[in-house]
């Protein structure tokens, strides 16, 4: 409902036999056409301002959601930046009670920009901190960036 026109959102980096890796949905998600892709024509598409709300606990899925959000013709994403796992992230317990987190997958956006370590794009930066503390501090940011617009 967001788009105007078939999209694609995001790219995907996948390994492929023997060792190493390509754009490749086919190795990624096999029982789905394409799961990256936005396939269909649609004159009644969200027109109005769209505002994504991100920070550092936006991480896997909850990145890969926001992606196509993102990419459309509206959205400005206000926050702070992501963790930069967008895909399937899995932790690896070690020895020592500790884990590191992993993926197996790369994600990039539609223009080859990288999204792995890196976070989703961020339009208008924040950052809560002592300073500016504020319970709804986002919402309150966001809320001044729609009445700017309007």
């Amino acid at each position: 409902m967001l788009y105007p026109e078939n999209s694609t959102f995001i790219k995907v980096m996948a390994a492929k036999y023997p060792s190493y890796a390509e754009y490749n949905i086919d190795s990624a998600l096999k029982l789905i056409k394409n799961p990256f892709k936005i396939d269909k024509k649609n004159k009644d598409y969200y027109k109005d301002k769209i505002i994504l709300l991100v920070n550092s606990s936006t991480t896997s899925m909850s990145e890969f959601f926001a992606m196509p959000i993102q990419n459309s013709l509206n959205c400005t994403t206000l926050s702070e930046q992501t963790f930069g796992a967008v895909m399937n992230r899995m932790a690896v317990p070690l020895k020592d009670g500790t884990s590191i987190d992993t993926t197996g997958f790369r994600a990039f956006y539609p223009d080859d920009t990288s999204v792995q370590r890196k976070g989703l794009k961020i339009d208008h930066y924040l950052k809560k901190n002592t300073k500016n503390y504020k319970d709804d501090f986002y919402i309150e940011e966001a809320l001044k960036l729609i009445d700017h617009s309007l």
